[in-house]
Parts: C-alpha cells; sequence; structure tokens
C-alpha cells in the first residue's frame, strides 16, 4: 500500500507561481521608477551645466570690451564619445571649463550621457520642430552659441550644414522636458 504521506507531485503549486510573479512585477515596478528618475536628474543636471556656461561666456565676452582680439568667446556643445560636452571656448581654445589630459580642446566631462536628449528649436517648439543635437555634431563640428563682444548678445549660431536661424532655444529632455532659453540681445540664458 502506497503511502498517504508520498507526494510524487513534480513542478510548483498555482499558489507559488502566482506569489513569484508578484514579487517579480513588484521589483520590476521599482526599477522602472529607479531609471526614469536617473534620467531626469542627468537632464536636470546638463541643463543647469548649460545655463552656467552660457552665463560664464557672457562674462567673457563682456570682458572682452576693447580689446582688440578676433577671437570670438562661444558656447559650443557637442557629442563625444558617446557623451554630450560643452564649454566656452575663445576662438579654438578651451577656457572652461578644464580640458581634458592630452586632449585640451575637450573638457574633462561630460555634461550628460547620450542616454540624455539636446535639441535646439524655436520658443516653445514641440519635438517635431527641434533639432537634435547629435553625434553628427562633434569636437570639431560642435553647436556654436557666438557671444558679442560688450553687449554679451548672441551674435550668431552655427551648426553644420543646418539653418540655425531662429533657433535660439535649447531642449534637454531626459524623461522630462528642460527649456533653455536664450534672450538674443542679452546673451542671458535662464531656465523657465
Amino acid at each position: 500500500m502506497r503511502s498517504v504521506l508520498c507526494n510524487d507531485h513534480k513542478g510548483f503549486s498555482l499558489v507559488e507561481l502566482i506569489v513569484t510573479i508578484l514579487i517579480i512585477g513588484i521589483l520590476s515596478a521599482g526599477a522602472g521608477f529607479a531609471f526614469s528618475a536617473v534620467y531626469y536628474a542627468d537632464a536636470d543636471r546638463a541643463a543647469k551645466s548649460i545655463v552656467s556656461l552660457a552665463a560664464q561666456a557672457r562674462s567673457q565676452a563682456i570682458a572682452l570690451n576693447g580689446e582688440d582680439t578676433t577671437k570670438q568667446i562661444s558656447l559650443r556643445i557637442f557629442v563625444y564619445d558617446d557623451d554630450y560636452y560643452a564649454g566656452v571656448y575663445q576662438g579654438d581654445t578651451l577656457i572652461a571649463p578644464e580640458g581634458k589630459s592630452g586632449m585640451p580642446n575637450i573638457p574633462n566631462s561630460p555634461i550628460a550621457k547620450y542616454r540624455v536628449t539636446i535639441s535646439a528649436g524655436p520658443k516653445n517648439s514641440t519635438e517635431t520642430d527641434r533639432i537634435e543635437i547629435d553625434d553628427s555634431y562633434t569636437v570639431d563640428n560642435p553647436v556654436e552659441y557666438r557671444f558679442k563682444k560688450a553687449t554679451g548678445g548672441i551674435d550668431s549660431i552655427k551648426g553644420g550644414a543646418v539653418n540655425w536661424s531662429g533657433y535660439c532655444d535649447l531642449y534637454v529632455s531626459g524623461g522630462d522636458d528642460n527649456q533653455l532659453i536664450f534672450v538674443p540681445a542679452t546673451g542671458k540664458c535662464y531656465m523657465p
């Protein structure tokens, strides 16, 4: 006679499977939230870095008033090694922040990983109206905001073969849009 205590069933019970699936679902939801928080933090940090560098570029341009120099002050944004970089340049020389060791014209650290999207567009534009700053904008072909001496206003904006006329504002996206507004007459940049 077979013992009643002997259990020859193989596999998992329905309750065990449901509990396992619930635990996996809860862990997945938490991980998704954590990843979106990282993207948002990266985008926010990149936006604040650009605002700070734009203020430095504007100050440098105003400080050059009266100096006989042909080297214009500019804020350059580009992709290098799958990361976004931004810096203040006088002519082709990086003046802020400090350059990489062995590569003095590339800032020491990126402002954001490439998972963040930086694009330019007219005021209050939608994503379809914007030009994305992608890996075609390199250190040799950056998006460049040039500042006027004396006033610090925006002299011109250039980048590749694209006509950037009217594309004054930047949008830094990573879960949420951070709009950076440049005031052409004064060169001031702020986040609303």
